[in-house]
């Protein structure tokens, strides 16, 4: 076997991945993928250390019935105002699929909201 090394990498700053040929431009929506269960490296601001979140993504571990009511799709995990809101979960639609956590999201017609949605349909979110 060899050495073990660690390295230390930036966060990944998707959250969210966009299923290819999803989106419905009519109805505003696509189909995400929002965890896969891979380790996501957070930050922790009160003790100002680094550290790695694991979720599980075992369906007898995870409820997913306040997102199957309409939980809210958010730019980044930004919760501090309502404009941070880019849309909604569609009720019903989150599930576990293939070892991936999935959804249909339904972005806003807000305006702020439309560079947004136009970079999913143009595939470049």
């Amino acid at each position: 076997m060899g050495v073990e090394t660690t390295v230390q990498l930036p966060q990944l700053l998707l959250r969210a991945d966009v299923r290819a040929d999803s989106v419905n431009a009519s109805a505003r929506t696509a189909d995400i993928v929002f965890s896969t269960g891979a380790p996501v490296r957070r930050y922790d601001w009160i003790s100002g250390e680094s550290y790695f979140e694991t979720l599980s993504i075992d369906p007898s571990a995870v409820r997913l019935d306040r997102l199957n009511r309409g939980g809210p799709f958010l730019d980044s995990h930004e919760n501090l105002g309502v404009g941070n809101v880019l849309g909604v979960v569609v009720e019903g639609s989150a599930k576990i699929d293939n070892g991936q956590a999935v959804a249909t999201v339904r972005f806003s017609k807000r305006s702020s909201v439309e560079p947004i949605f136009q970079d999913i349909k143009d595939r470049i979110l």
